[in-house]
This record gives C-alpha cells, structure tokens and sequence, in this order.
C-alpha cells in the first residue's frame, strides 16, 4: 500500500511539472507572437492595438529580453496616441453621463479620456433621452491633446442636480493666497503699531522722539504690504475671470453643432 501511495505521489509530480512546463513554453509564446504584433501595428499606424500587444508582451511572466523591450514601446507608443476628452452636457450646463460615444478606428476608454489613433476619426455622440445626436469628423495628430463640449437639450421635465465647476487656474491660486497672506502682514504690522502708539500714552507729552519715530515705521510698513495684498488679490480676480471667458471662447468653438440632418457642423 505504501509502494503504491510513492507511485501515485510521484505521478502526479510529474505530470504537475509536465503541465507548468507548457503553461511556462505557452505563455511564452504569446509573448513573442504580442513582440511581433507591437511591430506590425505600429508600422500601420495602429497605434492603439500595438499599446495593447505592448502591454502584454511587458507582463512579469514574459522573459526579460522581451519583457523590457515591450515596457519602452509602451511608453513610447502611448506618447504618439492622441487623448480626446469629451463634455456632455445639457442646455443648462449639467453634465450628461449617459450619451453614447463612438469614435472610428481604434480607440479605448481610460479614465475620462479616449486614446485613438491618429488621423482622420469620426466622432458621433448620440443623446438616448432625445434620441439626438452629434457627429464630427477630426484629423487627428499624433500626440495631440483635445477637449470638445457637446451640448444637448435637457430631457422633459429634468431639473440639473449641479453645475460643472469652474476651473481655477493656477496662477490664480498663487496670486489669492499671496494676497492673503501680504494683506495678514499688513494688518499684523498694523497692529504692532497700534500697541506701540498706545504705550506713548505713559510718557505723553513727554515722549522722546526716539520712541515716537520707533512706532511709525510699523504702520508705514503695514500700509505698504496691505496695499501689496489687496494689488495681489486685485490680479487674481482678473487672471480668473479672464480664464473663465477664455474657456468659454474654447467651449464655444469646440461645440458640435447640429445642422440639417442632426449632423454636426464646425467646432
């Protein structure tokens, strides 16, 4: 009985180690045939299949010489992808997340961006609620980033939940908050100041010009960084209001339009 058990244990050893060894031979394999897929592919300008053959020819189980080869033309190729975000919105301005979009050619999702491949796409955005919808074709180049809105009318009776958010750019920020923080000074000077001119009142009339020029220079300085602050601040709400009319000139210009026929016009 135990002869037997040492039989059967070794068996199944072997054909344990028979099996790995294909799986092992097999996933190499399509490694190398995703290898020479990435190539193919790019030489066609299929750039979106050629990142997917990429990525799976740069998995952990590839061998190395394929491996690391693969991983640089995963970057290299998504660097050549153009990326197309797309706003849905309603007349409001409520975003829409249930509009349908297809693109020609290749093309896949990745967070709210599309990755296609370069050249001329075909872009149809197709409203459910009011069976509407939008289509534009754009030449795309490689590597190009683009942003477009399309607007449709609010379903019957549909009432916005909320409003997109303005963007507030960066130099905005930086100009808020060193605004707030010169104006901070200012007032902190300001009131060293004013604790100062309050201790004159024990030597009065008597004070010593000394101590008299000693509080002065703290509202001077004070007044100097407040005015400073509120100039910051002045800049700020002019960089963003100057970036919210810039994007709408933007959003305006990369709306699709519905001509005759529902087909979209010019951006």
């Amino acid at each position: 009985m135990t002869a037997r058990a040492a039989a059967l244990g070794f068996v199944i050893v072997m054909a344990s180690g028979t099996i790995a060894t294909r799986a092992a031979a097999d996933e190499t394999r399509e490694c190398a045939a995703a290898y020479e897929r990435t190539q193919r592919l790019q030489l066609r300008s299929e750039l979106v299949s050629a990142l997917e053959a990429a990525e799976r020819c740069a998995r952990p189980t590839c061998p190395d010489l394929l491996k690391n080869e693969c991983a640089v033309w995963s970057k290299e190729i998504r660097a050549k992808l153009p990326q197309l975000v797309v706003h849905v919105r309603d007349s409001d301005g409520c975003d829409r997340t249930d509009a349908k979009i297809e693109v020609s050619g290749g093309w896949r999702k990745e967070g709210n961006a599309l990755l296609l491949d370069p050249g001329k796409r075909t872009i149809v955005v197709s409203d459910p609620a009011s069976s509407q919808s939008r289509t534009q074709t754009i030449d795309f180049a490689r590597g190009e980033r683009r942003e477009i809105d399309v607007d449709f009318a609010p379903p019957e009776g549909a009432v916005c939940a909320t409003k997109r958010s303005k963007r507030v750019s960066t130099l905005t920020l930086v100009l808020g908050g060193v605004g707030g923080g010169l104006l901070l000074a200012g007032a902190t000077l300001g009131g060293i100041g004013a604790m100062k001119r309050s201790d004159l009142d024990e030597c009065k009339p008597n004070c010593s010009q000394e101590r008299i020029d000693g509080v002065r220079p703290f509202f001077v300085a004070g007044d100097v960084i407040a005015g400073f602050g509120v100039l910051a601040l002045g800049a700020a709400a002019i960089t963003f209001f100057a970036s919210t009319d810039t994007k709408a000139e933007t959003a305006a210009r990369s709306r699709l339009l519905v001509g005759p026929g529902g087909i979209g016009a010019t951006f």
